[in-house]
């Protein structure tokens, strides 16, 4: 019982982490305003992700996300606004949102096909007799 109840608790704790797969392809910081999670690729080579990008007074701002230790000794989850340029970046992908789903099933279901296939092993071992518990 104390088993099953730690891998419900690993299954819980993988299913909220979530996978993030962007497109291959580039758009428009235009296109992307708005639409959500996207990466960015500077002209320098550095990868910025944003949670979401919009546009004010003829400027594109990317939301990003840290998490900043406090005075109590916590941290604290801050979001800010970083100024972009199209002259500064490469390009823009999109996140892919049927991709990223599919990539969090695996990656959550993956440790329980591996243990069910250990036990289901196990249990054949025993039917034919090749393994025996003393």
């Amino acid at each position: 019982m104390k088993t099953r109840i730690t891998l419900f608790l690993l299954v819980l704790l993988l299913l909220n982490q979530g996978c993030t797969v962007y497109q291959k392809t580039t758009i428009s910081l235009s296109e992307a305003s708005g639409k959500g999670k996207v990466k960015v690729i500077s002209k320098s080579g550095k990868v910025f992700r944003f949670y979401d990008l919009k546009l004010e007074d003829g400027v594109y701002y990317g939301l990003a996300k840290n998490n900043v230790l406090n005075e109590r000794g916590r941290y604290k989850l801050i979001e800010y606004y970083v100024p972009l340029t199209e002259a500064q970046i490469v390009g823009v992908y999109p996140m892919d949102p049927k991709k990223s789903k599919r990539r969090t099933i695996l990656a959550a279901t993956s440790p329980l096909i591996i243990i069910g296939s250990y036990y289901l092993i196990i249990i054949i071992l025993l039917a034919l007799g090749v393994i025996s518990i003393v």
